[in-house]
Parts: structure tokens; C-alpha cells; sequence
């Protein structure tokens, strides 16, 4: 597999956002609302391996700290994910 992922971290006043981008399989359109449930595999995964668990648990660390997290992926492009947390009166 020759996939490429990008990193970056920015601070944009109180807030630091981290974006992670991928030139992955991506997610199907019709799959992407249920992202952030525990378990949920996409089925274009095939033999690749996991729990379906990373992004639900991503998701309630992100909600702990009062943030945001976005995505955008289409389908054999791949993806990739916005989190922002305010560093405000910390």
C-alpha cells in the first residue's frame, strides 16, 4: 500500500487544531453518519483490521475537552479529520 498521511497542528488564537489527512480507501458517503459509533466497521475495510473503536473513543476524548472534530472523505480519495480545542482559561 503506498498511502500517505499528513499531520499538521496550527493555533489559531485560543485554539489548536490538529488535522490528519490520508489518501486512504476513504469512507462511503452513506456509512459517514455513523462514524463515531463504537464497533462500526466500513464495509469497504475489507481484510484491513480493527475494532471499529479508535474513532469512537477519539470522539469522547475531543468531547471531554469541550471540542470539535469534523471530517470530509470520499471514496477511494480518502480522508480527513479537523480537531479543534480551545486553550481559552486553561
Amino acid at each position: 500500500m503506498n498511502g500517505h498521511v499528513q499531520f499538521e497542528v496550527t493555533r489559531n488564537g485560543n485554539d489548536i487544531e490538529f488535522r490528519i489527512a490520508d489518501n486512504g480507501i476513504g469512507i462511503p458517503e452513506v456509512e459517514q453518519v455513523k462514524l463515531f459509533e463504537p464497533f462500526h466497521r466500513a464495509s469497504n475495510t475489507g481484510r484491513i483490521e480493527g475494532t471499529g473503536l479508535g474513532l469512537s473513543i477519539v470522539k469522547s476524548y475531543v468531547d471531554a475537552h469541550h471540542g470539535q472534530i469534523e471530517f470530509t472523505s470520499k471514496e477511494g480519495e480518502g480522508t480527513s479529520f479537523t480537531v479543534t480545542i480551545s486553550c481559552a482559561g486553561r
